[in-house]
């Protein structure tokens, strides 16, 4: 029996060292679309343009940048706005929203607390803007027409909860 002297394709595998403290690594990866899709939509001219908000002139934060920040922190799975303040800590989100900081979340509480009714008003404005303009964009492109609706899920939160024994919900999952 002779010995296989072919070459391979192949060259044994090297040794990898995980790192999880690298620059350039975020758990928050999947909100980054929703930012881009946001800033493309012009979230923050809309916002701008119809709610009437006035903050003192020494302000850091506006509504509409609260608005925003809240916003992207429920889609990333945040429930209060301690949580919201937990999703913008991380240095890459930020980076590519262009935040150089994020208040924490009594400032963020404070500015939702001078809100009267005209800006809840406002704000339903501008959801109602922002519906036309993501309903404009579809019909424009060809993806949709008037009458096609289906239902489709996004889920940008890939939180994985490890639960132990067999509790009522729980499924086997691989991620």
């Amino acid at each position: 029996m002779s010995k296989n002297t072919k070459k391979s394709a192949r060259k044994p595998a090297p040794k990898i060292r995980y790192q999880s403290s690298g620059k350039g690594l975020t758990s928050q990866a999947g909100v980054i679309p929703a930012v881009h899709f946001l800033n493309q939509l012009g979230f923050n001219d809309v916002c701008d343009k119809h709610i009437h908000f006035q903050r003192g002139d020494n302000a850091t934060y506006s509504l509409t940048d609260s608005v925003f920040m809240t916003l992207l922190g429920m889609i990333a799975g945040a429930n209060s706005l301690l949580k919201v303040v937990a999703v913008w800590s991380d240095q890459v989100l930020r980076d590519v929203s262009g935040w150089l900081s994020v208040p924490d979340d009594s400032t963020l509480g404070r500015i939702f607390r001078q809100g009267k009714q005209k800006h809840v008003a406002q704000l339903e404005e501008v959801n109602h803007r922002l519906r036309h303009r993501v309903w404009e964009r579809c019909l424009k492109s060809g993806a949709m027409q008037p009458g096609d609706f289906y239902r489709s899920w996004v889920d940008v939160d890939s939180t994985v909860k490890t639960v132990f024994g067999r509790q009522e919900g729980a499924a086997k999952g691989y991620n």
